[in-house]
């Protein structure tokens, strides 16, 4: 045998087994049948919204001060898709009560406020949930949770990524920049599991923080922020977004006059899909539901479905209404 044909077999069985090597990594390393790849889907013009339930108990020095429920309402709209990216506009209502501390058994007293604030934000997402946020917006206030690995997952399959958490301060401390404070959170693909008698998938997401601010703000800020949040969230893979989620928190805050703020709770959300509103259809459909409430009107407008009641009767010098004029709210409920 010619020496350049021997040398040319022995290569081409080195090539062979090269490859032969190569296409076993494959099959060892690649994904099971049963592996999903996860990522988010966006169409403009996507509208939902998320009602998400926040009760938190607040220890001050580590005694318990009092019991909060607190209710987000969270409007979004997907505006445009460029790419694999998505940009979403958002309004967040927020409002808090104290609950009595009476009904857990507790001789504490018992303090009742509200408030509300509404929050609009606007950020871009991409189809492994990686955010861009300007940094004038507070919210969301927890970003880049979930995100996904590029590839597929099986059960049982891990993955870290960074996150943030961004808090608003400006009441709290006189803060007037969002408090960005970031974490690592380790994410496990669990299977399916129900919420609410619907199966998803669903992941766990667990993270913790710690932050000393480099400097006091105001006569009292924090000094050091540590917490953790553990989660399961659970994912509609048909539509590539979060169904829901639920999640067991707790922050601690010390502050620069030594007192100690702790902050435990459990949280959940859902999200509600809602479809572009056919303006005319709904009006239509309001106008008979409202037909028998005296002066009551309804018209279409570029901000929705207008409906005025031209003539409800309150007590004199108040904000009560009179019994009479009940009724019609009912209809309109």
């Amino acid at each position: 045998m010619h020496p350049l044909t021997s040398k040319y077999i022995i290569n081409s069985m080195k090539s062979g087994r090269r490859l032969l090597i190569f296409l076993a990594g494959l099959i060892f390393i690649g994904p099971s049948a049963g592996a999903i790849e996860f990522t988010y889907k966006y169409t403009a013009g996507d509208m939902y919204r998320i009602i998400s339930t926040v009760n938190a108990d607040m220890y001050l020095n580590r005694i318990l001060s009092f019991r909060a429920e607190t209710i987000n309402r969270i409007s979004v709209e997907v505006s445009d898709v460029i790419g694999d990216r998505a940009l979403h506009r958002a309004i967040l209502q927020a409002g808090q009560k104290t609950l009595p501390i009476a009904e857990a058994g507790l001789s504490l007293p018992v303090r009742h406020y509200e408030w509300d604030r509404d929050y609009f934000t606007e950020f871009e997402q991409d189809r492994l949930g990686f955010m861009t946020v300007a940094e004038e917006f507070f919210k969301p206030m927890v970003r880049d949770v979930p995100v996904f690995p590029d590839r597929s997952l099986n059960i049982g399959d891990t993955w870290s990524a960074y996150g943030v958490e961004v808090h608003d301060f400006r009441d709290s401390f006189g803060i007037e920049e969002p408090l960005h404070l970031p974490f690592i959170a380790n994410y496990e693909y669990l299977g399916e599991r129900d919420w609410k008698g619907i199966s998803f998938h669903a992941f766990s997401v667990s993270y913790r923080i710690f932050d000393e601010p480099d400097e006091a703000v105001g006569l009292v800020s924090p000094t050091r922020i540590q917490g953790g949040s553990d989660q399961i969230i659970y994912w509609d893979l048909e539509l590539g977004q979060v169904a829901a989620y639920e999640e067991y928190f707790r922050t601690i805050f010390t502050l620069s006059d030594g007192q100690i703020w702790e902050f435990r709770g459990r949280a959940e959300a859902e999200v509600i899909e809602a479809m572009p509103m056919n303006r005319e259809e709904v009006a239509r459909e309001i106008a008979e539901v409202i037909s028998d409430i005296p002066d009551a009107t309804v018209r279409v407008s570029e901000a929705g479905v207008v409906i005025s009641f031209e003539n409800i009767q309150f007590a004199a010098d108040s904000a009560v209404l009179l019994p009479s004029e009940r009724p019609k709210l009912d209809i309109l409920a």
